[in-house]
């Protein structure tokens, strides 16, 4: 049973990761702002949320803790970037904790891969490209230190012309192995992809 002591530890947790991403977002908004535009396009794929992905249980009482979180990363996509109504969100039960995903239609992917290459290039963070797997795309992981976290906080993703999709851990405590590896999280987006990406 969980005790109401490890439930703030664990929000806590979450806020930092939550930090990082929109810092890598915030350096973002001067990028888009320089004149970078694409078309609107039809959308080829759908970004969809089932119970199971890659073998792995959604846990909708996790989802529920996290709303104001994800409202909050809602408002640091700058405009222009996702087409905002598409974003979905999931939690996953993976063997090495809880994954968080979020995905949508993606307007400008050029932005959106910029996204995830800023988020990995502050000190001490890495930026590694990643096979995204058969659906085709630009896969990249990155590794963010987080304040109070003991190792660097793996996401991986990947971007096509018309989606994306994030993955990342949300470690139970600050002790390893709290979350997955770079290495792991790379091979769980090939793993959940095809259940988590639609041909429309």
């Amino acid at each position: 049973m969980t005790t109401s002591s490890a439930r703030p530890r664990r929000r806590s947790r979450i806020l930092f990761i939550f930090g990082a991403i929109a810092l890598g977002i915030a350096v973002l908004k001067d990028w888009v702002g320089c004149g970078v535009y694409f078309a609107p396009q039809p959308f080829y794929h759908q970004i969809v949320t089932p119970d199971v992905a890659g073998g792995l249980q959604r846990d909708h009482d996790a989802e529920g803790k996290i709303t104001d979180l994800i409202a909050q990363y809602r408002r640091q996509l700058p405009v222009g970037l996702v087409d905002m109504d598409s974003l979905v969100y999931a939690v996953y039960r993976a063997p090495e904790g809880d994954i968080l995903f979020i995905g949508g239609a993606v307007v400008n992917p050029a932005g959106m891969q910029a996204t995830f290459r800023n988020s990995g290039q502050t000190p001490g963070g890495t930026v590694n490209a990643g096979y995204p797997g058969p659906g085709g795309g630009q896969g990249v992981c990155i590794t963010v230190p987080v304040a109070g976290v003991p190792v660097p906080v793996p996401e991986c993703g990947w971007v096509t012309d018309d989606s994306y999709g994030d993955l990342f851990p949300i470690p139970d405590s600050a002790t390893p192995p709290a979350a997955p590896s770079v290495t792991e999280l790379a091979d769980l987006v090939r793993q959940m992809r095809s259940d988590l990406e639609k041909n429309t």
